[in-house]
Order: C-alpha cells, then sequence, then structure tokens
C-alpha cells in the first residue's frame, strides 16, 4: 500500500475542509484512505522551524513514497528532511525564489508544486483596498521575520503598491505576540489600511487582529477567508476548493505511477476567492462600490 505524508500548519478546524478536499480528490483517482493508501497525516499550530523540521523527519522515517506539504515554510522543512522522497509542495508562492524548485516548466530535484500565487495577484489586492479606500497612500504590510517567502512576498507586494502610488511601510513580526505593537505602529504611523502578509503567524489571533482593526478604523485585507469570516473587512487569494485539490491529487497519482517529479511542472492556481464582511464595511462607515460588489464571491454577514 502506498504511503502519503501529508504535513500542514495552521489550527485544525481551519483546515477540516481542505483535508475532505483532499481525500475526495484522491478518491477519484482510485486512492481510499486505509484500504489502498495510507495517509501519514502531521498538522502542527507551533510557528516554528524546529516544529516543522520534526514533523517533516517523522513522514521520512516512515518511509513515505510521497509528501505532500502546505504552506511555504513546511515546504522548507520537507525539502531539507529528504532529498530523495519526492515532495508536491502546495499553497506555495515564489518556489524558484525559496529554492524549492530550479525553474517552473522543469522542476529538478525532488520538489514540484501546486503554487498559491500568479503575477498581478498582489496588485489586485492593492486595487481592491483603494477601491475601498479612496486617495490612499500609506498602508503598513505585516511580515513575518524570518519566513523564508518573507523577503520575496515583501519585494513583489512593495513594487505592487509603489506601481499603483501608494507608500508601504513594513512592519516585522516574530510572533503573533507582536500583533497590538504592530497595530500600534500602524496608528502611529497615521496608516489608512493594513495589508496582513503574516497571514500564517497571525491565524491563531485572527479575532483579536480583525477587533483590533475595527476599533481603530482601518480597512484591511488578507490572502484568506477565515480573516474575513473573522471581522476582518475582506481577504483575496487562491480558492482552495474541488478544482485545487485535484491537480494536487493528479501529481500525487503520476508519481506514485512512476513519473519522475523534476519533470513534473508547477502549476498555477486558476480560481480565485473575494470575500467580503458585510457587518465590517458598515461598522467602518464604507459604502462597497456596484463593480467591486460584482467581483465578491461571498459576503459574510
Amino acid at each position: 500500500m502506498p504511503r502519503i505524508g501529508a504535513l500542514r500548519y495552521g489550527p485544525p478546524e481551519l483546515l477540516a475542509d481542505r483535508v475532505d478536499a483532499f481525500r475526495q480528490a484522491l478518491r477519484e483517482f482510485g486512492y481510499i484512505e486505509g484500504e489502498t493508501v495510507a495517509i501519514e497525516w502531521r498538522v502542527t499550530q507551533e510557528n516554528t522551524d524546529s516544529e516543522y523540521a520534526e514533523i517533516a523527519a517523522e513522514v521520512v522515517r516512515m518511509g513515505a513514497d510521497v509528501i505532500v506539504t502546505e504552506s511555504s515554510v513546511v515546504a522548507f522543512a520537507a525539502k531539507q528532511a529528504t532529498s530523495s522522497i519526492p515532495i508536491v509542495a502546495i499553497s506555495v508562492s515564489l518556489p524558484v525564489e525559496l529554492g524549492l524548485v530550479e525553474n517552473l516548466a522543469r522542476p529538478g530535484g525532488n520538489v514540484t508544486a501546486i503554487g498559491s500565487s500568479v503575477s498581478g495577484l498582489n496588485a489586485k489586492r492593492w486595487e481592491f483596498l483603494r477601491y475601498f479606500v479612496p486617495g490612499l497612500m500609506r498602508v503598513p504590510y505585516f511580515r513575518t521575520t524570518g519566513s523564508p517567502a518573507s523577503e520575496g512576498n515583501w519585494e513583489e507586494t512593495r513594487g505592487a503598491a509603489e506601481a499603483a502610488g501608494m507608500t508601504p511601510q513594513l512592519v516585522d513580526l516574530e510572533s503573533a505576540e507582536d500583533l497590538d505593537g504592530a497595530i500600534t505602529a500602524a496608528v502611529l504611523g497615521s496608516a489608512q489600511a493594513v495589508y496582513n502578509g503574516s497571514s500564517g503567524l497571525l491565524m491563531p489571533v485572527r479575532y483579536r487582529f480583525a477587533e483590533l482593526l475595527v476599533q481603530h478604523r482601518l480597512p484591511a485585507i488578507d490572502q484568506f477567508p477565515a480573516y474575513a469570516d473573522a471581522g476582518m473587512l475582506m481577504a483575496h487569494g487562491t480558492k482552495l476548493g474541488s478544482d485545487y485539490y485535484r491537480r494536487v491529487a493528479s501529481y500525487v497519482d503520476r508519481i506514485l505511477k512512476g513519473a519522475k517529479r523534476g519533470d513534473l511542472p508547477v502549476r498555477h492556481p486558476t480560481e480565485f476567492d473575494f470575500v467580503v464582511n458585510v457587518k465590517t464595511a458598515q461598522a467602518l462607515g464604507i459604502s462597497i462600490p456596484a463593480d467591486v460588489a460584482a467581483q465578491v464571491a461571498r459576503w459574510v454577514q
């Protein structure tokens, strides 16, 4: 029976739908957990390099035939743990810049990826912020210090903002305990909105984050719908639904059938979610332009 190591970071309640989508996608290719495939699930809420390294080492020791990772930091840990077991890295950005793959068309090595970002996604988020805040100029960008993708994401985000005539202000966070200080810095810097690039780090305190944003009348955007569900104004990012996980399962299937992992090109997402919290918009006194409303996939009431 083939064995899949599935490594994830985040609160289990937010990963449940993704786990179900992955299981269903595998079933479409004939892989039924416990019957025709074994899946070693490893989930951590600890945002530390040592924790990522430990869960990666566990599935390597168990002799996984293929490893599926979710998030850039977990993918990076898995690549460091093994150079022989094939890895399908999902929900990652900048895989070349991170050193996960050699290039997008022919990744080489033991890693391929199903990305979480495409060119222009950062620019689109800035566009949405500006729609909600006319004349927007000063926007702090929250970044996780030490994250493998943080520097590249910041450079891309800054370029997109400056191209649109805005001035992003970098705010580094080392842990979720830095949230209050980051909000205070944003307020003292006369911020008009917030762009959260520290999604994984602040996920456990997303409700507190949303509360502080409303308290200080700061519209904000993140890539994950969970933030809009928690009370942030909006979220825009890759739709991690059935189509996305079908792509993941197809790569797992091809690898288990003998495909060379280094020959499987990095695939890009094709579906995106734009989620807006109506109550937060009302609390901030924001009216939603009709052309923006037409792009909303889901409203949080």
